[in-house]
This record gives structure tokens, C-alpha cells and sequence, in this order.
């Protein structure tokens, strides 16, 4: 759904739902992931798992981590406290 370069050098890649963007709209419960990639490394870790539908992520101009964190009646903005 959305990529975002971290102030750690970090790529941060919001996924609709693990199993594909198919499996993501098909109705249900969703299991939106947000991943933290080193890409010197080649490795991925899964900074959060529990979202739903989400649609975007983003940093603020202190290193904030936000997702735009989306269900068919409400859209809310989460502020993901813990970076990996």
C-alpha cells in the first residue's frame, strides 16, 4: 500500500494484508502489516500486525511513526510508538 524511507535508514513497507492485496479486499478480518527493511542487510521485521485495511504510513519532523489505519466505517491515524 504505501513505502516510507525512515529516519534510520529504514524502508518502512505498509502491506494490506499479508497473504496479497486479493485476500485484503475479499472481505473479513485483514491482517495489515507494517515492515521495517534494512536494505544493506536484504532483512525484514515486522514492526506491527494488527492493523486494518490500512492505506498509508508516514513520518513526522521528529521521527514519528503514523498509519493511516482504515476499516469500512472509520479511517483513524495511529501513532506507532515503537520502532524495532
Amino acid at each position: 500500500m504505501d513505502v516510507e524511507v525512515g529516519p534510520d535508514g529504514g524502508v518502512y513497507v505498509l502491506e494490506l494484508d499479508e497473504a496479497g492485496w486479493f485476500a485484503g479486499t475479499g472481505g473479513g478480518t485483514t491482517n495489515g502489516t507494517l515492515n521495517r527493511c534494512d536494505p544493506e542487510a536484504g532483512t525484514c521485521e515486522v514492526v506491527t500486525s494488527d492493523l486494518v485495511l490500512p492505506g498509508a504510513v508516514a513520518f513526522d519532523k521528529w521521527g514519528g511513526l503514523w498509519v493511516v489505519n482504515s476499516s469500512l466505517f472509520a479511517t483513524e491515524i495511529l501513532k506507532i510508538d515503537a520502532m524495532p
